[in-house]
């Protein structure tokens, strides 16, 4: 088991990792129409990457556990790949953040602000925007709150992803075809 959640927790954050990489470009000139279809790419490429917890879960379960999983195991060994997969990601944005966006925080409230006024968006809701913003700014400046926020952007995918792929795969018996 310990072999599966490292092959295919490494491969995750690698791919996560690579991907945050390539996007940096992109997020150094971020504008409003920008922001939604970064977010649109780097969810679905989330999902994608996430996507190996089953093929993870189904090989364990048809090679190693002669085709039988419950789905307390196969949760577990979706829940490592996304703890594996997530900590890449927040260790890659930190390296990121650091030494290559370090204005991140500002591109990013600048194109939420952005984004308000051009859909018309009233003073107050500008202003609740920019309160938003300072308090994210906040959290942002500790480690803690870096780590946590950007652990809540891309673990509950891995998550939805394990619970779905430990649903699908878990099986209390070989079938009856696999057995003769």
């Amino acid at each position: 088991m310990k072999r599966t959640i490292t092959t295919f927790g490494l491969i995750a954050g690698i791919i996560l990792s690579i991907f945050l990489f390539v996007s940096i470009p992109f997020m150094k000139h971020m504008t409003a129409e920008s922001a939604a279809t970064s977010m649109f790419i780097g969810y679905t490429v989330q999902l994608l990457t996430f996507s190996l917890i089953f093929f993870a879960i189904r090989q364990f379960r048809d090679k190693h556990q002669g085709g039988v999983i419950s789905f307390g195991k196969a949760f577990r060994i979706g829940l490592w790949i996304s703890l594996i997969g997530s900590a890449f990601y927040v260790v890659s944005w930190a390296i990121i953040y650091n030494a290559f966006l370090p204005n991140y925080m500002d591109v990013w409230s600048a194109s939420q602000i952005q984004e308000a006024v051009k859909r018309g968006a009233p003073a107050a809701e500008i202003a609740e925007i920019n309160e938003q913003v300072a308090m994210g700014k906040e959290m942002y400046s500790t480690w803690w709150g870096f780590a946590g926020i950007t652990l809540i952007e891309i673990l509950p995918t891995g998550l939805l992803v394990t619970l779905i792929s430990a649903l699908l795969l878990k099986r209390k018996r070989a079938n009856s075809a696999q057995l003769a």
